[in-house]
């Protein structure tokens, strides 16, 4: 059985979970809070910069979502 096949603890299983919420909030919520806040620029460049920032984020944070629940899936 491949390694990305195999059950996965439920501790394990917990504390990825844990992780990932924060990455997920870090990502989507503080980062482009930051971009709003701290990068130099006329507001219409940062609100672009933070909204393409934002579609590109979703779209990893959604892609790391399959892959760690396809991970432990028989």
């Amino acid at each position: 059985m491949p390694k990305e096949l195999q059950p996965v603890a439920w501790p394990l299983a917990a504390a990825l979970a844990v992780v990932a919420a924060a990455a997920a909030a870090v990502v989507l919520a503080v980062v482009p809070n930051l971009i709003m806040n701290h990068l130099g620029g006329a507001r219409e460049l940062r609100v672009a910069v933070a909204t393409f920032y934002e579609v590109v984020a979703f779209a990893a944070v959604a892609w790391g979502a399959t892959r760690l629940q396809r991970r432990g899936a028989p």
